[in-house]
């Protein structure tokens, strides 16, 4: 007995020794990674180490599709340089050279990514590029709402909406951002909402979503309300046909116990943000 205490207690150390020496591994890796400045230079740089990391990715994923173990590290790195192209919503100047150097497919392409996390940075990326104080810092940058449009980033962003789970928090925060960036495109291309109006996808979301919050009023579905009401006011198609088709009546009633800050209800929320916004 007392031989067999001693092994596994061997073994023990042998397992924490060697964790530890991955930990070390770790993060000597880390201190060797080199901040790229950004400049049109640097942004290229960027962009050409997150295509390799990304390649890398996919290639062992492919490779190994059942072996974690195989992938995990590449899939580290590649989200290490999708946070490191978040920096270029501190760049508004670069926005339109980001285009050039077609950063919006490759993210368009990482955003069908297996992994929840890695496709989770890609919708900050775009939320923080569409922002208002990044979008109207050069006259410019109007031009790249135009190219999302383009490409369809809006479709993608509401597809993505369904790999989300509204009881995870991480998860509430991506879908909040993919919302925030669907508003920030129609507020300057208000036409794009008789799009997402036809959208059954998006419009079953939000109705389902509002009426079915209850008490749980977050940032998230504060941010669906506020969408909801720019969709009704902006959408020619959405003011003609919603309100005969019962969508209406169907969010107030379904929440009509709904309670909000200072006992406002969120019914009335939905109603006060039409009115404000006419």
């Amino acid at each position: 007995v007392h031989g067999i205490l001693l092994n596994k207690n061997m073994e023990s150390k042998h397992t924490a020794k060697k964790d530890q020496q991955e930990i070390d591994k770790l993060v000597e890796e880390a201190e060797k990674v080199k901040v790229v400045q950004m400049t049109e230079e640097g942004l290229k740089q960027m962009l050409s180490q997150l295509a390799i990391k990304y390649k890398k990715n996919m290639d062992l994923r492919l490779k190994f599709p059942n072996q974690a173990e195989k992938f995990g590290e590449s899939e580290a790195d590649l989200d290490v340089e999708l946070k490191n192209i978040q920096m270029i919503a501190a760049y508004p100047s670069l926005l339109l050279m980001f285009v050039a150097l077609k950063g919006v497919e490759l993210l368009m392409d990482i955003l069908n990514h297996e992994n929840v996390d890695i496709f989770i940075n890609v919708i900050n990326i775009f939320s923080e590029c569409t922002d208002d104080d990044i979008i109207l810092a050069e006259k410019e940058n109007m031009q790249f709402i135009e190219y999302l449009i383009s490409k369809d980033v809006p479709i993608l962003l509401i597809d993505s909406i369904g790999r989300l789970k509204m009881t995870k928090d991480e998860d509430l925060e991506a879908i909040y951002n993919i919302l925030l960036t669907l508003e920030n495109i129609s507020e300057y291309k208000p036409d794009i909402c008789e799009d997402f109006y036809k959208s059954k996808k998006l419009m079953s979301w939000l109705i389902s979503t509002i009426s079915s919050s209850g008490d749980d009023l977050n940032d998230t579905i504060l941010c669906a309300c506020e969408l909801l009401s720019v969709i009704i006011l902006k959408s020619k198609e959405a003011q003609m046909n919603w309100p005969k088709s019962g969508g209406l009546l169907e969010v107030l009633n379904a929440v009509s116990y709904t309670h909000l800050r200072a006992h406002e209800t969120l019914r009335y929320l939905v109603c006060r943000l039409l009115l404000e916004k006419k």
